[in-house]
Order: structure tokens, then sequence, then C-alpha cells
């Protein structure tokens, strides 16, 4: 899955209280859906953005909603946004619909779905702003109701003790630094994916050929490679940016299942998955390698 790295991006500050999940590992978004649980239409929200992150600190903009109510909304995310994953995922409430005769209180429940369509999870663990809330319900997102369960959810409160106040605009102090990962300040995209991997056996290395993909208008900087199928990926040291790449160190008598990404200054490609993967063992009984497509 591709990812966007550093901050090489045009950039907005982003107001508002936020409720954050953590995914577990890196995940995309590529539909979500959000609705309301008993409050009038006049207290739904007005605005609001996601975002994602896979360290907590540089946050990358996946989409943005202004002037819709959330009594219902299935969307679907912008393909040059929803192809990078992150563990971590952020919705930003920037302002809420103007309720001038009493106190409102923001209920809603969130489905954030991957391009399967199935659910990113179901764990009911989260952290907020601390700043805007009256923290009365657990965040839980539901298996049955595909995202924040009716009988858990979560609180934005606008009154006197809160920072939604009046015409419903935030007046708290909390921002959101959030890059737009489709725009670069220095040209171009992420790289496309290598392909063509063929493995060739060493004494204890591999080498690794491939057809590189388009480099987004910003030179290759470096390979990332992954023995485990893809759960875990190791950028070469010193960097490689040329086929073949070469992985030292390697022990006699282990199986290898491998994929590859490229890497620019505007982030990560996807990896490239053989059908079947790519797989090479080293005998060990006779000392050399041994290659299987």
């Amino acid at each position: 899955m591709a990812t966007p790295l550093g901050t090489n991006y045009t950039s907005v500050t982003i107001a508002g209280g936020w409720r954050q999940k953590d995914m577990g590992s890196a995940k995309r978004c590529v539909r979500w859906t959000r609705g309301n649980f008993g409050a009038p239409a006049d207290t739904l929200s007005k605005a609001y953005s996601i975002v994602g992150s896979n360290d907590q600190t540089t946050w990358y903009l996946l989409d943005r909603v202004s002037n819709q109510n959330t009594t219902g909304i299935n969307r679907t995310v912008d393909v040059s946004y929803s192809k990078y994953a992150y563990r971590y995922y952020r919705w930003i409430e920037e302002e809420m619909r103007q309720q001038p005769t009493a106190d409102a209180i923001l209920n809603h429940w969130f489905g954030m779905f991957d391009e399967k369509n199935e659910q990113l999870t179901t764990d009911g663990s989260y952290t907020t702003s601390g700043d805007n809330y009256d923290g009365s319900n657990a965040f839980i997102i539901d298996s049955f109701s595909g995202g924040i369960g009716p009988s858990n959810y979560f609180n934005f409160a606008r009154n006197s003790n809160y920072n939604y106040l009046g015409t419903g605009a935030y007046t708290g102090s909390t921002t959101t630094l959030v890059y737009d990962p489709t725009l670069s300040t220095i040209g171009g995209t992420t790289p496309d994916a290598p392909t063509s991997l063929v493995a060739t056996p060493g004494n204890g290395s591999l080498s690794i050929s491939f057809t590189p993909g388009s480099d987004g208008g910003s030179a290759i900087t470096n390979y990332r490679y992954s023995l485990d199928g893809g759960s875990t990926f190791t950028a070469f040291s010193p960097a490689q940016t040329s086929s073949p790449v070469s992985i030292t160190g390697l022990p006699i008598g282990t199986s290898y299942t491998i994929q590859l990404k490229a890497e620019n200054t505007n982030g990560l490609s996807a990896a490239e998955v053989s059908d079947p993967p790519i797989t090479a063992t080293l005998d060990n009984v006779l000392g050399e390698w041994m290659q299987f497509d």
C-alpha cells in the first residue's frame, strides 16, 4: 500500500476538537459512513475533516466536508487520497450548525471501510483532544451498525461548558497541521510499484531484479524490501536505486516471501506482490540457494 512521507506538501491548519482511532496497522480507507443519533437536524455537524497518520505526528488529508449535515452519509473517498494507508485516523469537528434556542450535543456513529469493503476495525479504544466533549459515553466501533454503536456513541457538546458556542463555530485552541498528499511542493507523486520481480540466489544473499515503475515525476531515492510477505519493510542501507538490488546476511535454511517497494521524496509505492509470491530458500544441506516462482 502506498504511503506518503515527510512534509513536502502544501499544508493547512485545521481547528477543531478531534477523536482519534488506532487501527493497529496501516490500512486504506476508501469509504466512510456517518450518522446521527437522537439530536434535531439543527444540532448536526456542519464542517469536519478526516486525516490519517502513521506516527501520530505528521497528518495527511483523507477527506474534508463542509455544509453537509450528518443525518446519514455514505461517502466514497477520492482515489487520489484513499490510495494511501494509515494506522491512525482522526476525525476533526470544525463547526456545528447553529442552534439558537438550546444547548446541543452531537451524537454520531462512524464507519470506515477498506478496498475490500471490510470494516477497518471493531475495537473500541480511542483518544480525543480532551477539551471539548463531555466524555460520558464510550467510543465504540460497532460491527452491527458499521460505526460507533447507537448504545455507546460519543458526544460532542455545544454549550457554555464546551468549545462550540453561538453560531456553532469552534472557539477552542486545538489545531491539527494537515498535509495534502496530492499537492507536493517539489513536484510529482509517489512512484509506481516495481514489477516483474526475479530472485537470484547467492552465497547468503539474494539479488532481486525488477522492472521499475514510473518515478512519479521525482527521482527514486531508495527501495524497501520485505522478506515476510509484506508484514515489515526494510529500507536498503546504503540506498539502492536501480535493478538489481541485493539483500545480504541471510541465514541458511530459511524460506523468504519477497516484496519490494519504491521510494521517492513524495513517499512509497504500493508493494509489488507476485501471484504466486516469489519465494526463495537457501538449502541447508547443499549450501546453495534454490528459487521457487
